[in-house]
């Protein structure tokens, strides 16, 4: 069976063996100025992009704006050493670690088309500041110059799904050494010609490391993805010694965090988890949720430890947070349960955050109505009774359903769009704890006239309606009467508009 979210939350509640805590959280300080600002005063914007860990793929992005002088200033705070993507006309790769401070100079005049030979100009950017992450930072400037007509491209193709087609594993698994070989011996030539500071060599490793480990762990990620989707799809059939290299790989290794190592524990963390699901999948034993979240409780620890399972849990718990019920919460989940500060501070702040949440006021717009055994008779003909006059629109949803929650955006943008007329929005949630619908529709802010029927009177609703799968729409006019037993969508905005519309 494919676990609910219920299940996922048991990544939440693995024990984790304690561990000397090398992060440590601290401020970057990044200044500078923009040279020759004055002839093009529309080039002031610098992007950076920070490792997104805790984050289901993707970046931590922050933006400064230069003064009218060309001067800038970014500050932040890191948590670990990490290699930081600045964007001002090219993308320049930082190494920072917590407690660094920069001084960077950046040309205004470079613009990333008037780059023709894959090189960078020696006076797109100089470093001074902190003694030591100036001098790392000039020789990765110095490297990235040497190494950019290479690009660092492990795929030979513009993306992975095109490097299936092309290369079966064993070939995609020798072009990835090759060029991993090939991009050490720039490296092993620029550490002769310039001779830079050691930290760079732990940074370049990191960098090489990971980044085929990435490349090879995405490659057999998608396949078993094109497999799932479409069992009869011809994807390749991977050896069984195909991803070999994770049996070397360290869960503890965090002393640095480059792009690709970023990118492979991303990856990792999606192969670890797909295949404890298959492995519940294939299990007759799991026959309820206890029995889910005793199997992956158990396997998750299992196959990682230390740094990584703890990184896998958090990243979890920081995105289910909102939607967990509180008993899972209060029994399995815990910031003091992370040995790594970090993680520890930032699931205390996303703690803190909801707790602020739930004790304050709904959000304009927003009504809760609690459950109500007491109704008699039809509930739906109740809540329409209660709204006469107007247009409904209802949603029936829950918060562990992906698809109703990727649907409250848009539900947004239609409430606002018939903002002050007669038309009324009514989301009735099941098969969730009361506290869990509660705490859901205040953290994501929903808008609305929310219902939290009983567990009989939702079920009551489902077998009326033939209701089978959430969500599920329907519109009611302004007689009461119920004109669409299965209404477009939110995200269906011109139709359900024009639907909407005919009923005003």
């Amino acid at each position: 069976m494919r676990i609910t979210l219920l299940l996922l939350s048991a990544l939440l509640i693995c024990s984790c063996s304690r561990q000397a805590d090398p992060w440590q959280t601290g401020r970057v300080v990044i200044a500078g100025k923009i040279r020759h600002f004055d002839e093009h005063p529309d080039r002031k914007d610098i992007g950076f992009g920070f490792n997104g860990l805790l984050k289901q793929s993707g970046q931590n992005t922050l933006k400064v704006s230069a003064d009218a002088e060309g001067a800038f200033r970014m500050e932040t705070l890191l948590g670990y050493p990490q290699e930081v993507l600045m964007n001002y006309r090219q993308t320049h790769r930082l190494c920072l670690a917590p407690g660094d401070s920069l001084y960077i100079e950046l040309d205004a005049r470079v613009w990333n088309d008037t780059i023709r030979d894959g090189t960078v100009p020696e006076s797109v950017i100089t470093f001074a500041g902190n003694e030591r992450a100036a001098a790392l930072n000039r020789d990765m400037a110095d490297l990235q110059q040497y190494y950019q007509p290479l690009r660092l491209k492990y795929t030979g193709e513009n993306s992975m799904e095109q490097a299936i087609r092309k290369y079966s594993p064993e070939e995609f698994e020798t072009f990835a050494d090759s060029k991993e070989r090939e991009y050490r011996d720039v490296w092993n030539r620029f550490r002769k010609e310039h001779r830079p500071v050691k930290e760079l060599n732990a940074w370049v490793e990191d960098m090489l490391r990971y980044g085929t480990w990435q490349a090879k762990l995405t490659y057999a990620n998608i396949c078993q993805v094109i497999k799932q989707q479409n069992p009869e799809a011809q994807a390749p059939e991977l050896p069984k010694n195909f991803i070999r290299f994770v049996k070397s790989y360290d869960p503890d290794d965090n002393r640095i965090v480059t792009m690709e190592h970023a990118a492979f524990l991303d990856m990792y963390n999606q192969y670890l988890l797909e295949s404890i699901y298959r492995e519940m999948d294939d299990n007759p034993a799991i026959k309820s949720d206890d029995d889910a979240l005793q199997f992956l409780q158990k396997r998750l620890g299992e196959k990682t430890s230390g740094f990584t399972e703890e990184l896998i849990r958090c990243r979890f718990y920081l995105e289910m947070l909102p939607n967990a019920p509180t008993d899972i919460l209060n029994r399995y989940i815990a910031p003091e349960q992370f040995a790594n500060a970090y993680m520890r501070e930032k699931m205390q702040a996303a703690n803190d955050e909801l707790n602020a949440v739930l004790n304050g006021e709904p959000a304009e717009g927003t009504q809760l109505i609690e459950p109500d055994s007491t109704i008699r008779g039809n509930l739906f003909e109740s809540i329409v009774a209660d709204h006469a006059g107007k247009v409904v629109y209802v949603d029936f949803w829950a918060p562990w359903c992906g698809p109703c929650m990727a649907e409250m955006p848009f539900s947004l943008e239609l409430q606002q769009h018939y903002q002050n007329k007669n038309v009324v929005f009514v989301f009735l949630c099941g098969q969730c704890p009361n506290d869990q619908w509660r705490r859901t529709v205040l953290a994501e802010k929903l808008t609305g006239i929310h219902y939290k029927p009983t567990s009989e009177q939702i079920n009551e609703l489902y077998t009326q309606f033939g209701i089978e799968g959430i969500p599920h729409y329907m519109l009611v006019d302004r007689n009461g009467k119920i004109v669409s037993h299965n209404a477009p969508r939110p995200s269906e905005k011109d139709r359900i508009v024009e639907e909407i519309d005919k009923l005003l």
